[in-house]
């Protein structure tokens, strides 16, 4: 029973995501650097974050 929590434990905190902030830096039409904040995001949100700072030429990055 002590081996079976054990690996219970083990496996919750395997599966439990590590959420960080990024920003997009980016310039606009006017020749402006701008940022956008995303804030506490896991593994699929930061690629989805990635697409949408490329999309307007920008570099996501951590905060």
């Amino acid at each position: 029973m002590k081996k079976f929590i054990l690996v219970a434990a083990v496996a919750t905190f395997g599966l439990a995501s590590c959420k960080k902030d990024y920003v997009c830096t980016y310039t606009d039409a006017n020749g402006n650097t701008q940022t956008t904040s995303y804030n506490g995001l896991n593994k699929s949100g930061k690629t989805a974050a990635e697409a949408s700072c490329a999309l307007s030429g920008g570099t996501l990055s951590k905060k």
